[in-house]
């Protein structure tokens, strides 16, 4: 067994680095949720002039995004394992915004004891951190009074119409995956228990359901499945040859007209150290 040092290592070099799928994915979720985004981070109240983390923040745009509902005077650093994503939000967003800083993260060079005064974190169950330990250093990350704010994604709730087997297969395969990595957590009544359990207070959670998506949103299956197709085959999951099958499937079934994809349930929770 690899420990959590190991498999981030792997886990960079291999998987996720120069994926243009996964990077493409992450910018149409950013198009999908940054109206509700905004508001989520417009309603809670937390130190809105001091430092701040975006934790896997992608391209940058989640946060752009989160500063500006914030104070001016404040610095937010961004972390995410893609070079290209990193590089982009330097030369894109963090010139035209310097209290926006963005970092590669290799393995915890986010992690600094009492740094921030609050943590954002999208999408961090497609990371390799086991959940608990990704909470215990975001817990010792905030200052006192510190906010850890969270847009979680529900994977049982994510459904296509009409059925659709390539589809159900990639369901099963991503959660196959996430089993192995120890980074699935089952439902948002366990994500409250790990939030307790280390220790944050105060915890709220708000469910949005986007729905009826625009077209190109419906390459979010097929552009996961793609991104997470090294891993995959990394742990004997598919074959090569059953990776492209299902890859073709799946986009043919999302360019249909008549096919509709729905993101799952998507909570944002807000707890407080």
């Amino acid at each position: 067994m690899k420990n959590s040092a190991e498999s981030m290592h792997a886990f960079d070099n291999r998987s996720y680095i120069g994926s243009a799928a996964g990077r493409k994915r992450v910018h149409i979720l950013s198009k999908i949720l940054v109206r509700s985004s905004l508001s989520f981070f417009d309603r809670v109240h937390f130190d809105k002039n001091a430092n701040g983390l975006d934790i896997f923040c992608g391209d940058g745009t989640s946060t752009r995004n989160l500063s500006e509902t914030l104070g001016p005077h404040n610095t937010i650093h961004g972390f995410d394992h893609d070079a290209t994503n990193i590089r982009f939000a330097q030369e894109k967003i963090a010139q035209h915004i310097p209290r926006l800083r963005f970092k590669l993260l290799k393995n915890d060079n986010w992690y600094a004891a009492k740094t921030y005064a609050f943590i954002y974190c999208r999408t961090f169950l497609n990371q390799s951190y086991p959940p608990a330990e990704l909470f215990q250093k975001m817990y010792a990350s905030l200052q006192d009074n510190g906010t850890i704010l969270l847009e979680y994604f529900d994977p049982s709730n994510f459904h296509c119409y009409p059925q659709n087997y390539a589809f159900e297969r990639y369901l099963e395969l991503y959660t196959s995956l996430k089993n192995i990595q120890k980074t699935r957590i089952e439902s948002v009544g366990t994500l409250r228990t790990l939030l307790s359990q280390n220790r944050f207070q105060r915890i709220q959670i708000q469910q949005i359901a986007p729905a009826f998506l625009p077209e190109d949103c419906k390459q979010i299956s097929s552009l996961c499945l793609e991104s997470i197709g090294p891993q995959l085959q990394e742990h004997q999951l598919i074959t090569p040859t059953e990776l492209q099958a299902l890859l073709s499937e799946l986009k043919s079934f999302e360019k249909q007209k008549n096919t509709m994809i729905c993101l799952p349930g998507i909570y944002q929770v807000v707890g407080y150290k």
